[in-house]
């Protein structure tokens, strides 16, 4: 799938709740509301990957992982990065941290990020290339999980467990912060 104009401002549309003509390039003549738990993720409609939130500073280095060819290969990954980001799900640590995986030599990447808030509140957003495709799914706020499940993470003993811990989804979803996108031969 190639960037469509018709489908982003229908999109933009949709986002600020009016309708526009075929011919309306301008959007939205107001500032859409901001979704409260929203405020730092920039809204975006593609082409290419998503911005990371605009607020605070990343709390953690991105926790880089790979894994060999045919998933056979080795599973490697930053575990000073991956221990920081798991302590800072579990103290509900207001920032984000980010996560950059790789596999089948490249073929494969799964990248996010999950904004946390001190209340146990969070954004999600993961997005990543499957061969010759960019697929990045929506950002959406809800609730993390447990805080004790992400120390219990600490203690796993397979580097591979702790890092998908790491980055599972919410454990609630109430909104949808900004919309995915598919951008194909990429």
């Amino acid at each position: 799938m190639t960037w469509n104009p018709a489908r982003t401002i229908s999109l933009i549309a949709a986002f600020c709740g009016m309708a526009l003509g075929p011919l309306a390039l301008g959007a939205c003549s107001e500032e859409p509301a901001v979704l409260e738990g929203c405020e730092c993720i920039p809204v975006e409609f593609g082409p290419g990957e998503p911005a990371q939130p605009s607020c605070e500073e990343a709390l953690c280095p991105t926790v880089v992982a790979s894994e060999g060819s045919e998933g056979s290969g080795p599973f490697v990954v930053d575990e000073d990065a991956l221990s920081c980001a798991l302590d800072a799900l579990a103290q509900r640590t207001p920032g984000w941290i980010a996560w950059s995986w790789t596999g089948l030599e490249g073929q494969y990447t799964d990248l996010g990020y999950v904004r946390i808030r001190s209340d146990g509140s969070a954004v999600r957003r993961d997005w990543g290339q499957e061969d010759l495709s960019l697929v990045v799914n929506a950002a959406v706020f809800g609730e993390l999980s447990e805080a004790a499940s992400y120390a219990d993470c600490l203690d796993e003993a397979e580097a591979e467990a702790r890092f998908d811990c790491m980055r599972r989804e919410l454990a609630s979803v109430s909104q949808t912060c900004n919309y995915g996108w598919l951008d194909e031969g990429v």
